[in-house]
């Protein structure tokens, strides 16, 4: 199955065009529990979570790593936390609206 990290930018934009539904069947779709408190604040879906999309949390460690990432890539802390689950889950995807400038994914 393939594994799916969303940051909160596509996931708020697919619920504003009422098209959240069209990532269920890309594979398995995972938020950080950060991200997902980002999304409610923008848009009105606690009440009506889909249960399709899982939220995760990091380790101490991974936290300490994203702090890192935030400071030596300028990613805001939910981005940088999308990336480093990715890396964790070994994701075919990381779904964002933000550009990554840097090669950190393959080191």
């Amino acid at each position: 199955m393939t594994i799916i990290i969303c940051d909160a930018g596509p996931v708020i934009h697919l619920k504003e065009a009422k098209l959240l539904h069209l990532l269920k069947p890309l594979g398995e779709i995972y938020v950080l529990k950060t991200v997902y408190q980002e999304i409610c604040l923008n848009v009105d879906i606690k009440n009506e979570w889909p249960e399709w999309i899982k939220i995760k949390e990091l380790s101490k460690s991974e936290q300490r790593e994203v702090t890192v990432l935030t400071k030596i890539a300028d990613l805001h802390r939910g981005e940088a936390e999308s990336f480093i689950l990715a890396r964790k889950m070994e994701a075919q995807m990381l779904l964002t609206d933000d550009i990554i400038r840097f090669g950190y994914w393959n080191t």
